[in-house]
């Protein structure tokens, strides 16, 4: 799978990322985008309803994503004590907080 991530074009990438459901592959694809220069902030959205999913496992891979390509706003998601195992109205609670920053 990682070979895979590298040798995909960008745009390839970017097919990756609008699949309808979001694993690890999707975090890595936005990734990969994300270490060659890309502009991901168009997927900042998706990635920040990820994090208000009501499936705990989803909220992770958002936290995730997050983390990985958008490292200033998980420090702020971290900060608002975040816990993708918390319940979904808390998870909603801090991402909508996290949303007010932006």
């Amino acid at each position: 799978m990682f070979r895979e991530m590298q040798k995909s074009s960008n745009e390839e990438l970017k097919a990756k990322l609008e699949h309808p459901l979001w694993s690890f592959y999707q975090t890595l694809a936005l990734l990969n985008l994300h270490l060659r220069g890309e502009d991901v902030q168009p997927y900042l959205p998706r990635v920040l309803a990820l994090l208000e999913s009501e499936d705990s496992v989803t909220r992770l891979f958002g936290r995730d994503a997050l983390a990985l390509a958008y490292t200033p706003l998980a420090k702020q998601l971290h900060d608002l004590g975040y816990d993708p195992h918390a319940s979904t109205e808390d998870c909603r609670v801090k991402a909508a907080q996290l949303r007010q920053k932006i």
